[in-house]
């Protein structure tokens, strides 16, 4: 478990990464928001994030381990976040993208043959399925087969609104800058059964 400081100094080093005239990204809010009593935390941390946005001129905000800025995580309390953030980034309310950041559930990936993250090992609440209008998965190969040379990432969509889907590409991965480079479409193993399955519900 990372300390307050450890996380602090992993956001300020992604931050710094991601930061220019047109992206930012969302740290934690300050310790007066999350203390006091805990029965309003979450609508407190969102009054919090909403009043940010008021004030950033940019076109992208990356919000990095959106659920454990709450104190209620339960299914229902993190759809409730999810859809007043949706609401939050309309085009007629503040015309910005908001990216999350988001785990999948470690034991339900590794169990299986193949760790590649799909839809129902998301963690948490359905709607982080259900309210986004895209969902990508990344998946670098070298991660769970030490054998595989660490130069690949797989950019898999696990669903998006307006477009075709599922679909993969593979690119350049250079760990060392952070740097994803050039792209080409993979093959997703699936029959034809297997690929509508996959897509029913959304």
């Amino acid at each position: 478990m990372l300390s307050v400081e450890e996380q602090a100094q992993i956001d300020d080093y992604v931050a710094e990464l991601l930061q220019d005239d047109k992206i930012a990204f969302l740290k934690n809010p300050p310790d007066s928001v999350t203390r006091g009593n805990k029965w309003d935390v979450n609508d407190r941390v969102l009054d919090w994030v909403e009043s940010e946005l008021d004030k950033w001129d940019r076109d992208i905000i990356y919000w990095d381990l959106f659920e454990k800025r709450f104190v209620d995580v339960s299914p229902q309390a993190q759809t409730n976040a999810l859809n007043r953030v949706q609401r939050m980034v309309k085009p007629d309310r503040l015309n910005i993208h908001m990216v999350m950041l988001h785990q999948l559930n470690l034991k339900e990936v590794e169990r299986r043959e193949d760790q590649r993250p799909t839809r129902d090992a998301l963690k948490g609440s359905t709607a982080y399925v259900d309210v986004p209008d895209l969902v990508l998965g990344l998946y670098r190969p070298a991660v769970y087969d030490p054998g595989v040379q660490d130069n690949i990432i797989e950019i898999i969509c696990l669903k998006q609104r307006k477009g075709p889907w599922p679909w993969k590409v593979i690119c350049k991965w250079q760990g060392k800058y952070t740097r994803i480079t050039g792209g080409r479409q993979g093959k997703l193993v699936m029959t034809k059964d297997e690929r509508d399955e996959y897509r029913d519900g959304i």
